[in-house]
């Protein structure tokens, strides 16, 4: 599917290129501020568009779903998760991005 999309992408013109960018620009602007403004600990998305698109504009760890509820139920510890565990296991707060006001 991917190689679809990169076919298309290429017969685009510059312009339009560029407005893609911008429109998927401003939606992950608008997507991580909202996120940031809720200060969570960890994101969660079923939807690895997301998790790329996300991961590129804040440093919140992001894990997918399926791995979140792998880890509730027993399974092994996300990576993403691995910092933050361990500063509260130290007893100091994990750095977290300054809500957006």
């Amino acid at each position: 599917m991917a190689h679809k999309f990169a076919a298309l992408r290429e017969k685009m013109s510059p312009e339009a290129r560029a407005r893609s960018k911008a429109i998927a620009d401003r939606l992950r602007a608008r997507k991580v501020a909202n996120i940031e403004r809720l200060r969570p600990d960890v994101i969660a998305t079923g939807n690895i568009g997301c998790i790329s698109q996300i991961a590129a504009g804040t440093d919140i760890p992001i894990v997918h779903t399926a791995a979140l509820l792998d880890w509730a139920t027993g399974g092994p510890l996300p990576k993403p998760i691995e910092p933050l565990l361990a500063a509260r296991a130290e007893g100091t707060p994990a750095a977290m991005p300054e809500a957006a006001d």
